[in-house]
């Protein structure tokens, strides 16, 4: 796993505003994701996830293995369930789905 793929992990309860803004900071948007009592961070894809070949390794024919793989690429921290149960991740990505189609369509205009 590169370091691209590996999620920061930072416990819920050592997120502060500060830690948002830094995050803000490296990777620009930041987006708060809450689902069932649990809160997770994420930040958007990047033309170096797209590079590396993460993504491609993210995507199968499985639903929700496809959604965990790739919310652990951009998992900053919160809850670790958005990345590891399926009703978790799947509600985080139909928040990011159009977030990260946008981003991917803006790096490579033929991306499907």
């Amino acid at each position: 796993m590169n370091f691209l793929t590996k999620p920061q992990n930072i416990p819920l309860s050592e997120i502060n505003p500060a830690t948002i803004a830094a995050w803000k900071l490296k990777y620009g948007e930041v987006f708060q994701i809450e689902n069932a009592g649990k809160i997770g961070y994420f930040r958007n894809l990047s033309k170096l996830d797209y590079k590396s070949g993460s993504l491609k390794k993210a995507f199968g024919n499985d639903l929700v293995d496809t959604a965990i793989k790739t919310l652990k690429i951009t998992f900053l921290g919160g809850d670790k369930e958005f990345i590891k149960k399926a009703d978790c991740a799947l509600s985080a990505m139909n928040v990011l789905e159009p977030i990260y189609e946008k981003k991917l369509k803006s790096i490579n205009p033929n991306f499907k």
